[in-house]
């Protein structure tokens, strides 16, 4: 991809969105995405991406118009789920696509510049920390792995070993009606805590068995209760969201391992899933 004079791209009406950061890499040429990628990308208001390069690194970019990404129309739009949806998706699309050549930086989502100069200053303040950063990263993928407990409380009866809540289900079985739904409601929260004890437990064996085929690894927070389901099918609540960095050569072997405590598990009540490869959004600062 060929870096154009920034005297030329710069325009008053216009602004620079950039993706992410790498090396130079002549397999990124003038086309980094496919062709469909690219008219979905133009419907956002999104151009052609293009680069802009100091020394050995470069920050891919595209030109959009500011009536569309001026921070007063984001701020709004960022209330605007189907929109929010839709440039996240193809920014993803871009960062993922570059990722299958180099390894990228990634940049947070609507990342814009007044123009073209901004991103050359930005890239001559952190040339010392991109370059360390992509010498970290390179060759080196994201895996995410998520931890799902059922909120199903007649499911997690059946598979109830604790002797109080044996003692609660038959309390509920022999009492009143009026009294059978209050003491349920206090059998299904003992229940939840039973179960969410040993997926918590269970989480944290998964995270240190995989976390041991990993570069890095960190935990973040959950993202909502009730992830991860169908709207018919019964309500699970996520215990853990973890992001592993993993060496290309490592990969197999981790998916592997991953396979085998997915097996072991699952029969204990808990759902795990693995997502990736991704870019290595977590483990730049960049790109957090």
């Amino acid at each position: 991809m060929k870096s154009t004079n920034l005297k030329k791209r710069d325009s008053q009406n216009q602004l620079v969105y950039a993706y992410c950061i790498i090396k130079n890499n002549e397999a990124i040429d003038t086309e980094p995405l496919p062709k469909s990628a690219r008219t979905s990308i133009s419907k956002l208001g999104l151009a052609r991406p293009y680069i802009i390069s100091l020394h050995d690194i470069s920050a891919i970019v595209s030109r959009v118009p500011k009536e569309k990404f001026s921070q007063a129309m984001i701020d709004r739009k960022t209330k605007d789920l189907d929109w929010l949806s839709k440039t996240a998706t193809k920014h993803e699309e871009l960062v993922e696509h570059v990722m299958k050549v180099t390894t990228p930086i990634p940049l947070k989502l609507c990342t814009i510049f007044k123009g073209d100069g901004r991103v050359l200053s930005m890239l001559k303040r952190n040339y010392a920390a991109f370059y360390s950063i992509l010498d970290e990263l390179s060759g080196k993928v994201e895996f995410g792995v998520s931890s799902y407990i059922s909120l199903d409380a007649a499911k997690l009866a059946e598979r109830s070993e604790n002797r109080t809540t044996k003692r609660m289900q038959r309390r509920v079985e022999n009492a009143s009606e009026g009294r059978a739904y209050f003491l349920k409601q206090e059998l299904d929260e003992m229940l939840i805590s039973e179960f969410a004890s040993k997926a918590y437990s269970i989480s944290r064996s998964v995270y240190e068995e995989l976390e041991y085929l990993a570069e890095h690894a960190v935990m973040n927070k959950p993202i909502a209760t009730e992830i991860g389901t169908q709207k018919a099918g019964p309500k699970t609540d996520m215990i853990m969201n973890a992001a592993f960095l993993v060496r290309k050569d490592k990969v197999v072997d981790f998916e592997r391992r991953f396979e085998e405590l997915k097996k072991e598990y699952e029969s204990k009540g808990v759902s795990i899933k693995l997502t990736g490869p991704w870019p290595p959004y977590n483990f730049s600062q960049q790109g957090r």
